[in-house]
């Protein structure tokens, strides 16, 4: 090798220092994942992180310290509440008043099948999330509040959902579109079961374990629920 070489530190390597090098990193990796499950801390690599803004929060000014606040509750959503066969479609940051004196920071997610509000919250990161059915919402309104503030209220049959603090803003508008046209979609077409006990497979009982399975280590779920679940899971089919 020519002292160049060594100098600027460009020598060729060879396929077994590659997949040497290679080991290592993905062992690396795994000691993080693993220290993540420890801590209840969620590691997402660069690229993931990227790719997760753009999806969830969007680019530009501000987005990023945006995903930064919000990243746990959308990490949440992407492992634990999204189904397999489920599209996301758009997300908005929203303040969700859950009652009088409740009011919950988070993320407003509308998929293919369902509109859901996600949030963690303390230093324990406690998460919560709740589902509306498009089949059971009357529509989707949004109303001033003040000069700059915007709030948004969904029907559902005689009781109203509120969500204010909106941002970004900009996603609004396309926001309440894919929920309208969601919402006009599921009324015309006729409702079917489209799964039924007898057609759980073992896979899926083994996925739906290993979930909250997940669920308990994180303390989210506590042994009685985890058991309850469980017999609920094993007792299917």
């Amino acid at each position: 090798m020519s002292f160049f070489k060594k100098l600027l530190g460009t020598h060729e390597k060879t396929p077994e220092q590659i997949e040497k090098e290679r080991q290592k990193q993905e062992e690396l990796r795994q000691v993080k994942e693993e220290l993540a499950v420890k801590l209840g801390v969620n590691i997402i690599e660069k690229e993931d992180k990227k790719i997760l803004q753009e999806k969830y929060i969007g680019t530009g000014f501000g987005k990023s310290s945006l995903f930064s606040l919000y990243k746990d509750s959308i990490v949440y959503f992407e492992k634990y509440v999204l189904r397999s066969n489920e599209k996301f479609l758009l997300s908005i940051i929203a303040e969700y008043d859950k009652s009088v004196d409740r009011e919950m920071k988070g993320l407003l997610i509308a998929t293919d099948q369902r509109l859901v509000f996600v949030s963690s919250r303390g230093r324990n990161r406690q998460f919560f999330y709740e589902e509306f059915d498009y089949r059971s919402m009357n529509g989707i309104t949004q109303a001033k509040d003040g000069l700059f503030e915007n709030e948004l209220y969904i029907d559902l049959g005689i009781s109203r959902k509120k969500f204010d603090n909106l941002i970004p803003f900009e996603r609004l508008r396309d926001f309440i579109n894919i929920v309208m046209n969601q919402i006009h979609m599921v009324r015309d077409t006729p409702r079917t079961t489209t799964v039924s006990f007898s057609t759980v497979t073992v896979s899926d009982k083994y996925a739906a374990l290993e979930k909250i399975g997940k669920l308990k280590e994180q303390g989210i779920l506590t042994e009685e629920e985890f058991e309850k679940e469980k017999k609920k899971i094993l007792s299917q089919g």
